[in-house]
């Protein structure tokens, strides 16, 4: 018994010598690593190497190639390929990128329109982000019937959502349309806007509306819409649509007189 406990006890310090010499050896062949970058955040991990003694961008490795991996909070995921060389130290500088922000527009009143970032069309006013990367940039917004909204804004970015409101001033006026008889239709870019008597709103510029109402003549005008001034005009005098009178004669080709005037 006392054999083979003497036995087991030159093999654990075997065991302990050839651990202690495989440590020195891995030292004194080990390279000095450290991995650095411009975020003090970030999280360095060495994924599929089995000995990587060390953490926190410090470590000693023997000379080989690695898969480094780096995450920081609004950031792309960083991953590429090292090469360490045997000598005594390594340093490496890892420069992340930024993640764009999330930028969502929201106009007061809300309407449908078209997002313009820098001269280019980048969304529209459905509450969709826009991704764009951190700095300054002109904003335009264009919509049917609001004047167009022009700003700057400060994009944050690093995946950071930012709502920009935007408040919108009309583009078109109240118009009172009123006909004598009453009851035609207001049309306007081919579009029927109402019966007469009736306030409506048009576009600022010159418009072009017409009234209709059977029996009588359709009655045009262009009226100058300036932004927000409301407007009643005079009223409309629809004048009756003339008839069409058939006449026959026997023997045919008798000259017809209307209010001496030839008719045919």
């Amino acid at each position: 018994v006392r054999a083979t406990s003497s036995k087991r006890g030159t093999y654990a310090v075997y065991g302990v010598l050839a651990v202690l010499v495989c440590a020195a050896l891995y030292i004194f062949t080990a390279v000095t690593v450290v991995i650095e970058t411009d975020q003090p955040n970030a999280e360095i991990s060495l994924p599929g190497s089995w000995l990587t003694p060390g953490g926190d961008g410090r470590y000693l490795l023997w000379p080989g190639e690695y898969s480094v991996v780096v995450a920081a909070p609004g950031f792309y995921p960083y991953e590429e390929k090292l090469v360490v060389e045997a000598g005594g130290r390594a340093e490496f500088d890892l420069q992340l990128k930024e993640l764009p922000g999330r930028m969502v527009i929201a106009t007061l009143p809300p309407t449908d329109g078209e997002v313009w970032i820098d001269g280019q069309q980048a969304g529209s006013l459905s509450g969709e982000e826009i991704l764009l990367d951190s700095g300054s940039y002109e904003l335009r917004i264009k919509t049917p019937r609001f004047l167009e909204y022009v700003a700057m804004v400060e994009v944050a970015g690093r995946d950071q959502r930012q709502i920009v409101e935007a408040e919108l001033i009309p583009n078109w006026a109240d118009v009172t349309i009123a006909s004598n008889p009453p009851g035609a239709e207001i049309i306007s870019s081919d579009v029927v806007l109402g019966l007469t008597p009736t306030t409506v709103e048009l576009v600022a510029g010159n418009q072009q509306v017409e009234l209709r109402k059977p029996g009588y003549k359709t009655a045009q005008s262009v009226i100058n819409i300036v932004a927000g001034q409301a407007t009643e005009l005079p009223v409309f005098d629809l004048e009756e649509a003339g008839g069409f009178l058939q006449i026959s004669s026997n023997p045919a080709g008798a000259a017809v007189n209307m209010q001496n005037s030839f008719q045919g």
